[in-house]
């Protein structure tokens, strides 16, 4: 499993990145784009609460508070918000990779496995907020 598009601003883990980080020159092909949007936003939840978060740019309302996979990637709820308002926000290879040879439907994550993502997922969250 791996955690990617966390933003140091949203969330401090590892695997984080600043926003700057995730900005690069040019923008993606349209076609790219929605299908990575369709992607993130059709994954499992693994983890949601009542809540929003805050555009680090713009300061726009930023909603569902969740946690996505496709039982590969693990993936914060903003990260279609920012792909779809930043053109050049840039994602790792290897999810873009993925979503250009997978199925057109996401398959079923078992909720066992489901489970101990979510278990992954909060110690990750809970060991990054040590020390603040």
């Amino acid at each position: 499993m791996k955690f990617i598009g966390f933003i140091t601003e949203h969330d401090l883990i590892e695997e984080a990145k600043t926003f700057q980080e995730y900005l690069t020159q040019g923008q993606k092909e349209e076609s790219l784009m929605r299908q990575l949007i369709n992607h993130l936003e059709n994954g499992a939840i693994v983890l949601s609460w009542l809540g929003y978060s805050f555009d680090v740019v713009d300061n726009a309302l930023i909603a569902p508070n969740a946690y996505y996979t496709d039982g590969t990637f693990v993936w914060p709820g903003y990260l279609s918000y920012y792909l779809s308002k930043y053109p050049t926000f840039n994602l790792d290879k290897e999810i873009i990779n993925q979503v250009l040879t997978y199925e057109r439907t996401l398959q079923a994550i078992n909720s066992s496995r489901l489970a101990g993502i979510e278990m992954k997922l909060a110690k990750k969250l809970t060991d990054g907020c040590e020390g603040y």
